[in-house]
């Protein structure tokens, strides 16, 4: 037993009641312990794509490339630039999209969810995703697994994110052009 010394007197306390407060203490410890593990391994998964980046218009979008050699873009996949004019179907693809064509889509208010070295269940997902405003490509130069793009928006992600990319897809893909936006 320990005694407390009081103003109004001695009071006893019993070891028990002590053991009490340590093991509640402990327990509130593990309890929060583990709350902060699950919210930090949620918060993880969501890391799996970076934020959208806005990319500054491109000052040759104006400019239509119907032939000689590809051009260059400041961004891989590029979201504004040359472009070959007009929409492109929506859907899935198997073949790279030239740069050019990507664009035209993007300008077109298409969204391009692009990817490389996705495992097969991945990929279903993915695909899944593609719709007369969504193409869903290929693309060995991404500098992500995958890469949604719209006029002059990027999100890059180590996988497929259902929920983050069907919120870039609800918020960029459009029925008009995008052009000079």
């Amino acid at each position: 037993m320990t005694v407390d010394s009081r103003p109004d007197g001695p009071r006893v306390r019993p070891r028990m009641a002590r053991r009490t407060w340590m093991v509640g203490g402990l327990l509130a410890l593990l309890l929060g312990g583990g709350a902060v593990l699950w919210v930090s391994s949620r918060i993880s998964s969501q890391k799996d794509c970076a934020a959208p980046v806005k990319d500054p218009l491109d000052s040759r979008s104006l400019q239509h490339a119907l032939a000689g050699p590809p051009p260059s873009y400041g961004t891989e996949p590029p979201t504004s630039g040359p472009h070959q004019p007009g929409r492109i179907d929506g859907g899935v693809v198997t073949e790279p999209l030239p740069g050019p064509v990507q664009v035209g889509a993007l300008e077109g208010g298409q969204v391009l969810l692009q990817h490389r070295d996705l495992p097969g269940p991945e990929l279903s997902r993915l695909e899944a995703l593609a719709g007369p405003l969504v193409i869903v490509a290929p693309n060995p130069a991404l500098p992500s697994r995958v890469v949604a793009s719209a006029w002059r928006t990027r999100q890059l992600c180590r996988s497929v994110d259902d929920r983050v990319l069907k919120r870039f897809v609800a918020e960029h893909a459009k029925s008009e052009s995008e052009h000079g936006r």
